[in-house]
This record gives structure tokens, sequence and C-alpha cells, in this order.
């Protein structure tokens, strides 16, 4: 796992995506994916990608694209609104 903070630094971590949400502040931070976190502060513009998902442009995009289903949107649209 690695971290890109809102700088754009990149670090290396030593915990799985579960263990580092369960030491995070769900208010500020969603699980997009199996494979990212998100910060409320990092994302940049959310649109419909295709029928069935939803991109997340983020402030400082790693190098692969950020998606959500459809299937989360709702909780995630819960979350940004909070």
């Amino acid at each position: 796992c690695f971290l890109i903070t809102n700088q754009g630094k990149r670090y290396f971590i030593n915990y799985t995506l579960e263990g580092l949400m369960s030491q995070l502040d769900e208010d500020q931070f969603f699980k997009l994916s199996r494979k990212v976190i998100v910060s409320v502060k990092a994302i940049h513009e959310v649109f419909q990608y295709s029928k069935s998902r939803y991109k997340v442009k983020l402030q400082h995009q790693p190098e692969f694209d950020t998606f959500i289903s459809s299937e989360k949107i709702g909780a995630f649209k819960r979350w940004l609104n909070k």
C-alpha cells in the first residue's frame, strides 16, 4: 500500500486497506474500491463514467483511474454531504 498526500508526495506503508481504514476517521475517509481509500479533501471531481461506474478524479491522481461502483455511489454521496 502507499499513501499520496495532498502535496503529491508518495509514502509506502505496511498496512492492508482494511487495517488502515479501521484507524481513519470515517467522516474524512471513504473506501471507494478494494484498492482505494480517499480523503474528502483529495476529491477534485466525480462524474458518471458508464451505467454501472462513476469516475473519481483526485487532486493527485495515481497511475490508475479511480472508479466507484453504482452500488456504492449512494453511500459515497451521503458521505460527501456530511
